[in-house]
């Protein structure tokens, strides 16, 4: 029996866990910035600078934007399989809490570059170390998607379906 696929919050609940932490570093923050804030550095020492509102408002936009097509990717997935009934609702699950949480990863990317410049304006040091920072989420993402490929493939070569082709000469003729 196939299984209809339903929209679910934990599909995307990092993007917007994620979106709700930068609202709470900017209400936390704003007050705290200078009307001129550096956004661009060389060697550490700021070099270029625009108002407050306007680099907020930068940093902002993506993260609304990244967790809103988090949001429209996994309502299409789960619109278009009520559509077409041959998509196993047990399959796409697994995909979609995927899909819709892997958008957290240039979030956080950003979500890191904001609070650099923001502890910079505010306190004049710069808190983490942005390369570094950026390849640790890189590598967390990649060992996601890892660890998700390797549980699919084992899905895949165990499944029933697979051992039955194997046992059965005539069926893996087919």
């Amino acid at each position: 029996m196939i299984k209809r696929v339903s929209f679910r919050f934990a599909y995307i609940a990092w993007p917007f866990a994620l979106l709700a932490l930068v609202l709470a570093a900017v209400i936390y923050f704003y007050s705290r910035l200078p009307a001129n804030i550096a956004y661009y550095f060389v060697d550490g020492s700021p070099d270029k600078w625009a108002g407050r509102e306007t680099v907020t408002a930068w940093l902002l936009a993506p993260q609304v934007i990244f967790a809103l097509a988090a949001l429209g990717v996994v309502g299409l997935v789960t619109r278009l399989s009520r559509r077409f009934p041959k998509i196993d609702g047990e399959t796409v699950k697994p995909l979609l809490a995927v899909m819709g949480n892997m958008f957290v990863l240039p979030q956080a990317i950003l979500g890191l570059v904001m609070l650099d410049i923001f502890t910079y304006n505010a306190y004049l040091t710069h808190v983490i170390a942005l390369l570094p920072a950026a390849l640790a989420v890189m590598a967390l993402g990649v060992i996601a998607l890892g660890v998700y490929f390797v549980l699919a493939l084992r899905r895949v070569w165990y499944s029933p379906a697979r051992q039955a082709s194997r046992s059965n000469p005539v069926v893996s003729q087919k």
